[in-house]
């Protein structure tokens, strides 16, 4: 029950932070592929990876920082930790107002702390 409740509140914040820095839905609406808005067709069972892309298509594409964002999200998915934070600290680097990576990142993070044992933390 506590890690849904996590979960929600992770993606309810994430969600909150995309409105209002990037929040662009119409335009996202315009340059997601029809593919993409099919859930099932996107990062299968792994629900984060999937809303996660979902919600941040039109960034991942347009953005030079994206490419490493969305190599971050592939590592995410075949739970190489270490790689994705990797990815995602690059994406900060190119561009630390990234929402995208700034989730991804936190994802990681809260995913390493649950693999380890430990409560996740996050911090400014």
């Amino acid at each position: 029950m506590d890690r849904i409740r996590s979960r929600k509140t992770v993606l309810w914040l994430a969600g909150l932070a995309f409105l209002l820095v990037e929040g662009h839905p119409a335009r996202a609406d315009e340059v997601t592929p029809e593919v993409y808005k099919d859930s099932t067709a996107i990062a299968g069972p792994d629900v984060d990876v999937q809303r996660a892309v979902r919600a941040y298509w039109s960034q991942l594409v347009a953005e030079p920082a994206g490419q490493h964002t969305r190599i971050g999200y592939a590592r995410l998915l075949k739970t190489d930790l270490a790689g994705a934070r990797e990815a995602f600290q690059s994406a900060l680097s190119q561009n630390d107002k990234f929402a995208p990576a700034h989730f991804g990142m936190a994802l990681a993070s809260y995913r390493s702390g649950k693999s380890e044992g430990e409560k996740g933390r996050f911090s400014e």
